[in-house]
C-alpha cells in the first residue's frame, strides 16, 4: 500500500486483526517508520529516492560519453523493524 498507509494504519488496530494480518507499505516516512515501530506495519517497501536519482545520472551520464547503456534494475530496500536506517 503507498496512497492510504495513514488511514490503514488507523484501522489495522481497530480491526481487531492486528496479530494476524501482515501489512506491507511502501515508501519509508515519519509516519511509516513510527508504525513499523509500533508494530502496526510489518514491512516496508522503499525505492531510496537518492539512489535513483544518483543512477539515474549515472545512465544520462554513460549515454552522453558514448559508453553502453547499463540495463539492471533500479534498487529497492526491504525495511522492518530490525533494519530501520538511522536518520
Amino acid at each position: 500500500m503507498s496512497s492510504g498507509n495513514r488511514e490503514i494504519v488507523r484501522a489495522v488496530p481497530d480491526s481487531g486483526k492486528a496479530g494476524s494480518i501482515v501489512f506491507v507499505g511502501h515508501d519509508l516516512t515519519d509516519h511509516t517508520k513510527e508504525a513499523l515501530l509500533q508494530g502496526t506495519v510489518d514491512i516496508i517497501i522503499d525505492q531510496n529516492p537518492r539512489v535513483q536519482v544518483r543512477e539515474a545520472y549515472q545512465q544520462l551520464f554513460r549515454g552522453v560519453n558514448g559508453q553502453e547503456w547499463n540495463s539492471h534494475p533500479l534498487r529497492i530496500q526491504i525495511i522492518c523493524r530490525e533494519n530501520i536506517p538511522e536518520d
